[in-house]
């Protein structure tokens, strides 16, 4: 990020040179045309989340708007680190699944976490989202963002 921001430094935020939107946005763009990550970016939108019940490996899935449905073990909510923000479709789920497999990024800490083999779904698309995903797959998982 900082070899890409070298002749944008007025768009890199004190105090820990966060970067604004519109560089973040073409960063991303960047890597993904860099590592011909086309294929591999799924943009969707998930309008509903469905618990799927297991003794040893519960699972959740999540409906995207296209009528897709992705099968995941873990969904972080990476939509906003200064004012947690919660999709409607979190409060409808009707059945019990387990908190840590379903919660927002704020209380993530992935120094903790094993998650080899897992698939881990970050829902979000900023500078959050992005540090949770490399984060995760340092840590062996296969992140859907």
């Amino acid at each position: 990020m900082r070899k890409f921001a070298e002749n944008r430094s007025t768009e890199l935020h004190v105090p820990y040179d966060l970067p604004g939107t519109q560089l973040f946005a073409d960063f991303c763009q960047d890597v993904i045309q860099r590592f011909a990550l086309q294929q591999r970016v799924i943009p969707g939108l998930v309008t509903r989340i469905e618990p799927l019940p297991h003794l040893i490996h519960p699972r959740l899935r999540l409906w995207l708007q296209d009528g897709q449905s992705i099968i995941v073990r873990r969904v972080v909510l990476a939509t906003n680190s200064a004012k947690i923000q919660i999709p409607d479709w979190v409060n409808q789920i009707e059945s019990a699944y387990p908190e840590d497999r379903l919660c927002h990024s704020s209380p993530v800490d992935l120094r903790k976490l094993t998650l080899t083999g897992e698939k881990v779904l970050i829902v979000g698309g900023g500078l959050t989202s992005g540090h949770l995903a490399v984060g995760a797959i340092s840590r062996g998982a296969k992140v859907h963002l």
